[in-house]
């Protein structure tokens, strides 16, 4: 074994051992290169120090294993399994075993977060529990969003965004739909499908699945859908009875009642009428029969 220490006051045969030269012999003796493995440990100016990049994450406790690392030309961090991750991407996520490889950060500039999301689009960016976004600058954010159109955005809890070439479609809300082209759908169950013009918008709560080609069931859900020629539709109340009112509290109106300050309209069979809150009031005005 080579030396590890090189002695600067070596004593010569016959030489009087003292306590100064035996402090000295100690004291000033630097290390050799013997004492390095010149890869992750090197000398400088005497001292033993890391070389640089020379720990690597096999020697870091356990507990670090989820540290962010460069895999290859993108970042990844938490249970860094599955598939190679896209250039420049960034991939944190939480894993379980048995999950598909393919729920990476892949597309290129790609970014995930969560656990068990999918970025595989250019650009996307999937964030939360089992999201998608596999189109060119996609984003998925919530529970179980999609997004597989072209700069779309899905929000929420089961929203999705799908066209295979329509682009900017936004979903916003539980289990709403958006594929039309530069369109939104936003709110419970809404759905703006391809068949619709481009530049619509819908919010409300529909109380039926959209996927059965209906929007209410009986005197249940509201929507309010806006075209982009100005033309916007809304729902009515069917009701023989007017409503009351809100009462004070701002945001704890039932159904039923009107708040203050605000308008809506409600039809009696043909008979439509307009009814207006005044700070407790309520006014109406009978427009008409339709016919």
């Amino acid at each position: 074994m080579a030396d590890i220490l090189s002695i600067q006051t070596p004593y010569q045969d016959l030489d009087t051992v003292t306590s100064t030269n035996l402090n000295d012999l100690v004291k000033k003796a630097t290390f050799t290169s013997a004492v390095v493995d010149g890869a992750t440990t090197q000398l400088s100016s005497g001292a033993i120090i890391v070389r640089d990049g020379g720990i690597t994450m096999n020697k870091l406790d356990t507990s670090l294993s989820g540290a962010i690392e460069l895999q290859g030309t993108g970042y990844r961090g938490g249970a860094k399994g599955g598939n190679t991750g896209g250039s420049h991407s960034l991939d944190i996520q939480v894993r379980e075993t048995g999950f598909p490889g393919t729920m990476v950060a892949s597309g290129t500039r790609s970014m995930s977060f969560g656990r068990h999301n999918t970025a595989s689009g250019d650009g996307g960016v999937a964030v939360g529990n089992n999201c998608t976004s596999d189109k060119a600058n996609s984003i998925s954010f919530g529970r179980s969003a999609v997004s597989k159109m072209d700069t779309g955005i899905a929000i929420g809890n089961g929203v999705t965004v799908n066209h295979a070439t329509n682009e900017q479609g936004v979903s916003i809300g539980i289990n709403s739909y958006c594929g039309a082209d530069r369109s939104t759908a936003f709110g419970n169950l809404v759905g703006v499908y391809p068949g619709s013009s481009s530049g619509t918008m819908e919010l409300g709560n529909w109380s039926v699945d959209p996927n059965t080609g209906g929007r209410f069931n009986g005197f249940s859900g509201n929507s309010i859908r806006m075209h982009y020629d100005r033309q916007v539709a809304f729902s009515i109340a069917d009701n023989s009875t007017d409503p009351i009112d809100g009462g004070a509290s701002a945001g704890n109106e039932p159904s039923g009642s009107l708040p203050r300050g605000m308008f809506t309209f409600q039809k009696d069979f043909d008979a439509v009428k307009m009814f207006y809150n005044d700070q407790g009031t309520i006014k109406s005005l009978s427009i008409g029969v339709l016919t």
